[in-house]
């Protein structure tokens, strides 16, 4: 079925491996872009303030006091590695997180020899078509549950109700999560790279119009701010 929506995945399959590093490429800088993007939203007086760079005082400024001398790397580098070493034994086994850590050491291994073993085909035989499908469904559901609310523009009809059930009560913006999920699940199914950038593209237009659309709920619904610190943007918490 897949293969007669889109006849160019019958050419020679792609590197996989080379995908998946675009595909964590791309969400990295997802990420990135939209988070520079809210912090440009913030009003002024809630960033943090950073120290300038160059200030008049020569002897505070840390760039002129920097040695780059051999022995003095060696001996940071010395200070690391033993820091690490000291810490690596510092505390109780179960109450220092080992978990987070093996977890953060498996991804990088993984990352780092282009797969998961053992399961790694059938991860990705599902991931195409399980975002692709999840994703019609959850735009499907979301559409249903808005009803006669639905509009493509980000300012909410006159009509508009606060919606807070169904995949409402799961995240703020289902049909978007839902077009994202589709947009990399044809990337992942077509072996498109352009599509999984052009997805990419898509979740930080979606993020920024996502937050345009909160603003005028907020103006609109006196209950869409305590909504909207108890329910994720697009992708469900954790219990």
């Amino acid at each position: 079925f897949v293969t007669h929506l889109f006849p160019e995945r019958r050419s020679p399959p792609p590197n996989f491996a080379t995908m998946k590093c675009i595909a964590l490429v791309v969400f990295a800088l997802c990420a990135a872009l939209s988070t520079a993007l809210q912090v440009r939203r913030t009003p002024a007086g809630l960033r943090t303030r950073l120290p300038p760079l160059f200030i008049s005082d020569a002897e505070k400024n840390p760039f002129t006091s920097v040695n780059f001398e051999i022995g003095d790397v060696k001996e940071r580098f010395t200070d690391v590695f033993q820091g690490a070493q000291k810490n690596l034994q510092e505390g109780e086994i179960g109450d220092r997180g080992e978990g987070w850590a093996l977890g953060q050491v498996f991804l990088i291994a993984c990352i780092a020899v282009g797969g998961l073993p053992v399961v790694g085909g059938l991860v990705l035989a599902v991931t195409g078509p399980g975002l692709f499908l999840g994703g019609l469904s959850l735009i499907v559901w979301a559409c249903l549950e808005l009803g006669p609310n639905l509009t493509p523009f980000p300012k909410p009809v006159d009509t508009n109700t606060l919606k807070t059930t169904g995949p409402y009560a799961l995240m703020r913006h289902p049909t978007y999560t839902g077009l994202i999920a589709v947009a990399f699940g044809l990337g992942v199914i077509t072996g498109s790279v352009e599509r999984l950038l052009l997805a990419g593209a898509i979740a930080v237009f979606l993020d920024q119009k996502a937050s345009k659309e909160e603003e005028l709920l907020a103006e609109k619904h006196v209950a869409y701010n305590p909504y909207k610190e108890e329910v994720a943007k697009f992708i469900p918490r954790l219990p």
